[in-house]
């Protein structure tokens, strides 16, 4: 039996991150949601994510610290970092070692990146 792939999804901005919450669970995924990185970092270490989906620019951190946290506690964790055209730090980051999915972006793109991240589940789930 097939367990449904568990995302975190790390957003700052409420109104996009119902949306992104209520579109990931059409897809079938299980999803916990945090405000902020350091709630999303919390929730990871609480429970087994196949897959988080953070914001890039966030008050307090960034996603590319969120994504240096959950490399120390899981060097394998699989990541989708949403960056705005302007965060252009981001694109000086080179071997940041997680998908950049920019800003405007397509809901098909981001199924899209979430199956190449999960491809034990694009078959079933995404």
């Amino acid at each position: 039996m097939n367990r449904r792939a568990r995302v975190l999804l790390i957003e700052n901005e409420s109104q996009l991150r119902e949306i992104l919450r209520d579109v990931l669970t059409v897809w079938g995924y299980d999803v916990d949601v945090a405000p902020s990185g350091l709630n999303g970092l919390r929730l990871f270490e609480e429970g087994r994510h196949d897959l988080v989906l953070t914001d890039f620019l966030m008050p307090g951190m960034t996603g590319f610290e969120v994504g240096e946290a959950l490399r120390e506690s899981d060097p394998g964790a699989r990541m989708i970092v949403i960056a705005g055209s302007l965060d252009r730090e981001i694109d000086r980051t080179p071997g940041h070692g997680f998908t950049l999915l920019k800003k405007p972006f397509e809901m098909r793109d981001l199924k899209l990146a979430m199956g190449r991240c999960l491809r034990m589940f694009a078959k079933g789930s995404a």
